[in-house]
Order: C-alpha cells, then sequence, then structure tokens
C-alpha cells in the first residue's frame, strides 16, 4: 500500500510540472507560517508549503539559501476538444476528478468548458500520514475545518474514512490564491532565471574572442575586424565583459590598420560598457595608447550611436 502510494505520489507530481513551477530562496530569519502570509495571505497555509517541500513541521527552522516549491493554481485555455473529464486526466491525473474543475471555474452541471476560455486547475500538494493523523486532522490542516474530509476522500476515490501510517494523500487546494504581493516576487524570481540558452551561446562565444585574440596576436588586422564585426552583429547574448573583449580588439586592429578614426570609436563603445576601462601603458603600443586616450577625451559613445 505504502510502495503504490509513493509511486502514484510520484506520478503526480510529474504531471502538474507547470504549478510547481514556483520556487522562492529562503532569506535569513524567513520561517513558514512568514511565507505562507507573503504568498497566500494567512499563516496558516504553512501546511501548505510544508507538505510541498517534504518538511515535516511548520515551525521547522528554515536554511537561508534553501529552495522552496510555493504551490499555486495554474491556468489552461481551452481547445475545442477539451471537456471537463478530457482536462482532468491531463492536469488532475484522473478524469473523475473533473468535478474539481468545474467547482473551480462554476461549471454548470453537464456542460462543456467553452472553447477559448481560461479555466484554473486548482493547486494540489501530496501529504504523507503521520502517526495519529486522521482524516478530519488532516482537513483541519490544510482547509481549517473538518469539512474537507468528504473533498480529501472524493478526490482520492476513497470508500471509507480509514487511512494509514505512511500513506500518501493528494490534497486538492481549490480556494488556494497567491497574494499580489506573492504573485510578484514569483515572477520577479522566473523573470530572473534562465535555461541554459544565454550560458551556452557565451561560451560560444568566449571560443570565438579567443580565436579573435589569437589572430590580433599573428598580425592578422582584417580578419580581426570582420570577425570582430561578425561576433558582434550576430551574438544578442553576449556578456558586458564579452563586447569589451572584441571591442578593444577591433580597437587595436583599426590602428594597425592606419584607421585611427574607427579605432577611436571602437574604444568609445567599449567606454560605454565599461567606464573604468584602461590601457596598460606598458604592454600597449603607443599608438593604439594614444587612440584610447583620445577616445576616454571624447567621452563614452551614446547608446545606439553607429
Amino acid at each position: 500500500m505504502i510502495r503504490l502510494a509513493l509511486v502514484t505520489a510520484a506520478l503526480w507530481s510529474a504531471s502538474i510540472g507547470p504549478a510547481w513551477a514556483n520556487e522562492h530562496v529562503v532569506r535569513p530569519g524567513e520561517s513558514l507560517p512568514q511565507l505562507a502570509e507573503q504568498f497566500y495571505g494567512d499563516a496558516r497555509r504553512a501546511a501548505v508549503l510544508a507538505a510541498a517541500n517534504s518538511i515535516p513541521e511548520v515551525d521547522e527552522i528554515l536554511i537561508a539559501g534553501q529552495r522552496l516549491l510555493v504551490p499555486a493554481p495554474e491556468f489552461r485555455v481551452v481547445a475545442p476538444e477539451d471537456t471537463w473529464e478530457s482536462l482532468a486526466q491531463l492536469v488532475l491525473g484522473d478524469g473523475r476528478r473533473a468535478f474539481l474543475l468545474e467547482g473551480a471555474n462554476h461549471a454548470e452541471s453537464a456542460s462543456r468548458p467553452a472553447t477559448g476560455a481560461e479555466i484554473v486547475v486548482p493547486a494540489v500538494v501530496a501529504y504523507r500520514l503521520r502517526y495519529g493523523d486522521g482524516l478530519a486532522q488532516v482537513a483541519e490542516r490544510f482547509y481549517g475545518s473538518r469539512e474537507g474530509a468528504r473533498l480529501i476522500k472524493r478526490f482520492n476515490f476513497m470508500q471509507s474514512a480509514r487511512i494509514n501510517h505512511g500513506q500518501v494523500l493528494l490534497i486538492p487546494l481549490p480556494e488556494l490564491a497567491l497574494t499580489a504581493a506573492g504573485r510578484a516576487a514569483l515572477e520577479a524570481n522566473r523573470a530572473s532565471r534562465g535555461d541554459g540558452t544565454r550560458a551556452a551561446s557565451q561560451a560560444t562565444a568566449a571560443e570565438a574572442i579567443r580565436r579573435l585574440e589569437r589572430l590580433l596576436g599573428d598580425g592578422s588586422y582584417v580578419e580581426v575586424v570582420a570577425a570582430g564585426n561578425r561576433l558582434l552583429a550576430s551574438a544578442s547574448d553576449l556578456s558586458g565583459n564579452q563586447v569589451v573583449s572584441i571591442l578593444r580588439a577591433l580597437g587595436t586592429a583599426h590602428v594597425a590598420l592606419d584607421r585611427p578614426d574607427l579605432a577611436i570609436e571602437a574604444f568609445r563603445e567599449a567606454l560605454r560598457h565599461q567606464t573604468d576601462l584602461e590601457c596598460n601603458p606598458i604592454t600597449t603600443s603607443p599608438k593604439v595608447l594614444e587612440a584610447f586616450r583620445t577616445a576616454r577625451a571624447r567621452g563614452p559613445a551614446a547608446p545606439g550611436a553607429p
């Protein structure tokens, strides 16, 4: 029974990925009740955060830097072929759970969801029963009322209220909603995260810049100008330091090609990205140093300047 429940929980967590895509990094001094107040407007919702993160007690001490999943409802747009049962199968793991979607979206009996409508999918957490837990106590923990026991029974297809230590129950949370502040915090966190694409692009650019510097060392100045301009034009994910490295190489190459005017503009653009940029007077050639100092005297290029 316990093994089956654990497998069910694993399948469940895999099937509702978007609803769990919210993450919070714990700051010093934060607690589950404080975070529940921030995200849900109710410190009693700490039980939801505890269950979602397999934390035994709501008063457990959190560690700064700890990553917490923040359960929240998700939203879906109804396709023409969708029914409440097919949607429940997709997002709740079983078509028999359609009643939860119908209730959360105030659907009329025997109606179909309207094509193109955006529906709410309530959050669900998995809770492992402990010694002394009864269905009424579990309902009290998550809903603040023992009346919620009926919802838990129905959602888990239970024939009786008998439950066992170690059993995993899925707890639907149709009333759970994020506060405006909680939603803003999670959106800010998501906006600051990448998918690895930028890092991969920057790694490729780093190798290209190393080739550029080898060309510069070999005296292949025409190739440096061509390759450097291609890099600046094609790589939108360059880091600030990478842009500066390319512009410095271009400035040096332009000096060698007797185009101090272009060298000065390259250095001015580099100074726009890094205002404290310096050239080593010992290792930098006098002509390059002169062009750089002229660029500094004129000031950084204006944003968007050619």
